[in-house]
């Protein structure tokens, strides 16, 4: 069997998850992933504070995406300080991926909490998006079902304790 060249195993990494958890046939276009990400940071700032904990589950999520470290270095100095609206503008050519921006900016913004104030601008953005309260509603019991889970198996794999 031949080696994998360099470009296969980057691009292993970049798309496996995608492929696996959201079932995308192809890769993202790095200027769509670059609004994504700065978007992702814009809706955790929502509170007016971009804690540690979200920017570092960004800035994870990233690299769980298999992002280059330059992209890792971008979005862990970027400021938040864009209109999330003219950032969803940006992304409308991607609207199959509206719902998946929501539902990851849920997932940053409870890093430390989901906050009142970084709820109601997921609630207003997705409004401007044409996705109802029910959708959004529903993909916040999904991030906290995916929590609930998360610890369960912690607690069953691991009995709650690093094993490493």
């Amino acid at each position: 069997m031949e080696a994998l060249t360099h470009e296969q195993i980057h691009e292993i990494r970049r798309n496996w998850y995608l492929r696996l958890e959201r079932g995308f046939s192809k890769p993202v276009p790095m200027a769509v992933a670059k609004t994504y990400f700065k978007a992702l940071l814009v809706f955790a700032h929502g509170d007016g504070v971009l804690s540690a904990k979200e920017r570092s589950w960004i800035v994870g999520f990233a690299a769980l995406l298999g992002h280059s470290d330059e992209f890792l270095q971008f979005v862990h100095s970027y400021s938040a300080d864009d209109n999330i609206y003219d950032l969803i503008a940006e992304l409308s050519a991607s609207q199959n991926a509206q719902r998946a921006l929501l539902y990851d900016a849920i997932c940053a913004c409870t890093a430390d909490g989901y906050h009142a104030q970084e709820q109601q601008r997921i609630h207003q953005v997705a409004k401007t998006l044409g996705i109802s309260d029910e959708v959004v509603e529903r993909i916040e019991a999904l991030v906290t079902a995916e929590l609930a889970l998360t610890a369960g198996k912690r607690e069953i794999l691991h009995n709650n304790q690093s094993p490493f």
